[in-house]
């Protein structure tokens, strides 16, 4: 009779676009790490989709949208369930856009977008199957750009680059950063360079020992290593770019230990920020900017009680939990 009860309010509490996440009791996404999380800037919305829940629960396939007051599920097919997947938002095309990542022991090659209503599968070739792989939007040059990630077949770190012109992949590197997963990259409006920080060489599973702490730049035509210094070396870390200060900022991450630090790139050097802000922790903590509210936006990751689902907000000053 209770259980019949807690399903009656649910149902009655929770509007009829909304759909419970296989971690949640209350119309939102449950606690997950390494789903994707980018900002729409057209429909002024955060997309979430994937990630891997609790032990048991399996890898989701759900999307969701937070409008900085309440998350809404998008009810639509599209991806099969997948955590590590790339993802990143195309202002030219308004398009999210996803690639890879894996569910289980199966990787993924697949290219697929989102226009808002639904998602839409757009590409099979292109880059090999991988999970862990980082996609990020260059504005200037109207191309996503993808580095990285892990091939499962052959137990190894990638180092290839590619772009994405919204009809095809092409890839365009094979050298600079030596191949690595779970690093996170950020285009830097201002000096209009990707950049790219930490990540882990070794194979599976990832070891200490492999862990980086290197940064680069990737210019549309070459990579230049621009610091050895700065943030401990880490993976599983969060990063986005400020575009009203122009610094990329980063947050937490694993060398070991969860890490809770929050740092910032100028451009010549990185800073530590001596905050408080959000529990120490790696699984990607995901980290988009709102370009509308001029903040960064922190969603999820897996601290020490496991994947979590709060939401943090970074004015450039301090962090400030909303959810």
């Amino acid at each position: 009779m209770k259980s019949l009860f807690a399903l009656v309010a649910i149902l009655f509490f929770c509007p009829a676009s909304h759909v419970l996440s296989q971690s949640s009791t209350a119309c939102e996404p449950g606690g997950r790490n390494k789903p994707g999380f980018v900002y729409d800037s057209a429909r002024k919305k955060f997309v979430l989709f994937g990630g891997f829940g609790r032990r048991g629960e399996g890898t989701h396939g759900d999307t969701w949208e937070w409008d900085n007051a309440k998350w809404m599920r998008v009810d639509t097919k599209g991806p099969a369930p997948r955590g590590a997947a790339g993802m990143a938002y195309d202002s030219r095309r308004k398009r999210v856009v996803l690639f890879g990542g894996s569910s289980a022991a199966t990787q993924l090659g697949d290219t697929w977008e989102c226009d808002g209503k639904s998602w839409n599968q757009v590409a099979t070739a292109g880059p090999s199957a991988r999970s862990g792989a980082q996609i990020v939007y260059d504005s200037r040059r109207k191309k996503l750009v993808l580095f990285g990630g892990f091939d499962q077949a052959n137990r190894q770190p990638l180092g290839d680059t590619w772009e994405w012109n919204g009809k095809t992949w092409s890839q365009v590197s094979s050298s600079g950063p030596e191949p690595r997963i779970n690093h996170f990259m950020v285009y830097d409006l201002v000096r209009r360079k990707v950049v790219l920080f930490g990540g882990n060489r070794s194979g599976s599973p990832p070891s200490a020992a492999g862990l980086l702490g290197d940064t680069w730049e990737w210019d549309g035509a070459k990579w230049a290593k621009i610091a050895e210094s700065g943030p401990t070396k880490r993976d599983h870390h969060g990063m986005s770019y400020d575009r009203a200060r122009g610094r990329v900022v980063m947050f937490g991450g694993w060398n070991r230990e969860f890490l809770g630090d929050t740092w910032e790139w100028d451009g010549a050097k990185w800073l530590e920020i001596q905050v408080t802000g959000p529990s120490a922790r790696g699984g990607v903590p995901s980290l988009a900017y709102d370009t509308d509210r001029q903040k960064v936006v922190l969603f999820g990751g897996w601290d020490a009680t496991g994947p979590v689902s709060d939401i943090w907000e970074w004015n450039g000053k301090q962090w400030k939990q909303v959810k």
